[in-house]
Formats: C-alpha cells, sequence, structure tokens
C-alpha cells in the first residue's frame, strides 16, 4: 500500500473489522433470543401439572421448603421448576450459539482455498 494511502486504508479496515463484529454480536444475540423462547417453550410443553412426575416433584419440594422458608411452599417450588426450566432452556441455547458458531468456522475452513493472497505493489525509494 502507498504511504499517502496507508492511514485511510487502516482506518477502512478498522471500520469493517469493527462493523463486522457488532453485525455478529447482533447477529448472536437474535439468535440466543430466538432460541431461548424456542426451547422455553418446548420444555414447558412437558410440564402439566396434571402428570404424577411433576405433582411429584412439586409435593417433594413443597415438603421439603415448608419448615424452611416463611410463606408459602407450593409457591416456592413452582418457582423453583420455574428456574429448572430456565436453567435448561439456557443450555440448550448456549449449545446451538455454540454449534452455530462451530458451523461458521467450519465453513470458513472450506472457503479458505478460495482467498487469493494480497497483491504486492513495488514501493518506490523516495517514500
Amino acid at each position: 500500500m502507498p504511504q499517502d494511502k496507508l492511514k485511510n486504508a487502516a482506518g477502512l479496515y478498522n471500520l469493517t473489522r469493527d462493523l463486522g463484529g457488532a453485525i455478529a454480536l447482533a447477529t448472536i444475540g437474535t439468535v440466543m433470543n430466538t432460541r431461548l423462547h424456542f426451547h422455553w417453550n418446548r420444555l414447558i410443553e412437558d410440564i402439566n401439572l396434571a402428570r404424577p412426575e411433576v405433582q411429584h416433584f412439586l409435593d417433594m419440594r413443597t415438603n421439603h421448603f415448608d419448615g424452611l422458608i416463611p410463606g408459602d411452599a407450593g409457591r416456592a417450588a413452582l418457582k423453583l421448576l420455574a428456574n429448572l426450566v430456565q436453567r435448561e432452556a439456557l443450555v440448550l441455547t448456549y449449545n446451538d450459539v455454540i454449534m452455530l458458531i462451530g458451523g461458521v468456522f467450519i465453513a470458513a475452513l472450506f472457503v479458505m482455498p478460495l482467498v487469493r493472497r494480497p497483491r504486492t505493489t513495488p514501493v518506490s525509494p523516495g517514500h
């Protein structure tokens, strides 16, 4: 790169790098939000108070919390169940995002042979 165009080239490179990073982070945030709602909805489909497993979990936690916390132990057990579902939805969401980043990385590896080396321009001795 000629010396007189080096500042502009460096500024353009930094702008492109920062803009790419911002777009990538926004995309990851959007994907995480979408996948979190997806996983949350899929997980709560199976949580029905009429199911014996769910009722047993809530009964066991209510009995456990009965002497430990003041107030409604049943509500605390329900809150615990909601927190567990939230945690599992987050784990599934992080897994999706890591798989997405890995997929983009693998795709980039396949594209690497198509990338050409930059052209070098001879610099005149006066610069």
